[in-house]
């Protein structure tokens, strides 16, 4: 998620540090100004790919709740994950203050104050796995419970100790497909934990990709991330495993029964292809940022190409 790991597009590598400025010019002390920067804290993006992952995970399951109980079912679930987002910003106001790219973030840019971030956070995600539970089941609004709760006392202050903490932050990420198939099946299973295992492997690779192109961002920010503490030779390696445990995981929904012969034939596809995008690590400097910034693109791009074809499938 973030609930996802799952990241902005790369920026280039910066050379200095710009001061905090606000994203557009809209007054941050107006109602507006406030909605916006609680919309921004939720960083909407990632949030979007969670209504595609959760709504994928509702379709594809055996028994799909009304068009509105489903559509309030997933806004909850985003909603799930924006807070936990937003509670991320709070906890690393002062690490964001030192990256480009987080720099403009309402907290360390000086938009919002530290107390209605942290209150719209904890209050939102109540609203939201409550909702859930009275729409959906109680298994369903444990997992958002879950999400949420590894997210933000896992997942986020594990980054500044442990570059292994993107396997924690995978296990969040990859719960609102799953949330989504037990909205609409009630339980697990081994299909529901297909959708799960796939997103959970996906973000692998494609996290260790933005790695690479943000490493010295997250050197200055003091983010354990693997190029940082293992080095390159090692991350490379570990893109190139992840990448194989990736194409078997577009092949789950497959083999457990859920997408038929066409999700079969092009997952293989689009399995190789993203194996083959990896294996050939840069041999210079120069190489480096295009092959990372190939496979962020490629991860984004197959998983929506899978997403879309399980929607159609049912």
């Amino acid at each position: 998620m973030e609930f996802s790991n799952v990241s902005d597009k790369p920026g280039p590598v910066p050379g200095v540090i710009l001061s905090p400025r606000a994203p557009s010019d809209q007054n941050p002390s107006s109602v507006p100004g406030f909605l916006l920067s609680l919309l921004r804290l939720c960083k909407p993006r990632l949030s979007a790919l969670v209504l595609f992952t959760a709504g994928t995970g509702m379709m594809v399951g055996p028994h799909r709740p009304s068009f509105l109980t489903g559509l309030s079912i997933v806004l909850l679930t985003s909603l799930l994950v924006g807070t936990a987002n937003a509670m991320n910003c709070v906890i690393e106001r002062d690490v964001d203050a030192l990256m480009l790219r987080t720099q403009i973030r309402p907290l360390p840019a000086g938009h919002m104050t530290v107390f209605p971030a942290a209150l719209f956070s904890v209050l939102g995600a109540c609203f939201a796995v409550i909702g859930i539970a009275v729409l959906s089941n109680a298994l369903t609004a444990c997992l958002g419970a879950l999400g949420y709760l590894s997210y933000v006392v896992l997942y986020t202050p594990l980054k500044q100790k442990t570059p292994w903490a993107l396997i924690v932050g995978a296990v969040p990420g990859a719960i609102p497909p799953l949330m989504g198939w037990t909205a609409s099946n009630g339980t697990l299973g081994a299909q529901g934990l297909a959708l799960f295992s796939l997103l959970f492997v996906w973000q692998i690779p494609h996290f260790l990709a933005i790695a690479l192109c943000e490493r010295f961002e997250y050197a200055r920010a003091g983010i354990k991330v693997l190029p940082l503490t293992h080095g390159l030779p090692v991350t490379y390696r570990a893109i190139r495993i992840s990448a194989v445990l990736t194409g078997f995981a577009m092949l789950a929904p497959y083999t457990t029964g859920i997408a038929g012969h066409a999700y079969g034939i092009v997952a293989s596809l689009l399995a190789l292809h993203f194996i083959g995008v990896t294996w050939f690590s840069p041999k210079s400097d120069a190489m480096l940022r295009p092959w990372a910034v190939r496979i962020f693109r490629t991860s984004v791009i197959d998983l929506t190409i899978l997403m879309v074809l399980l929607v159609l499938d049912h």
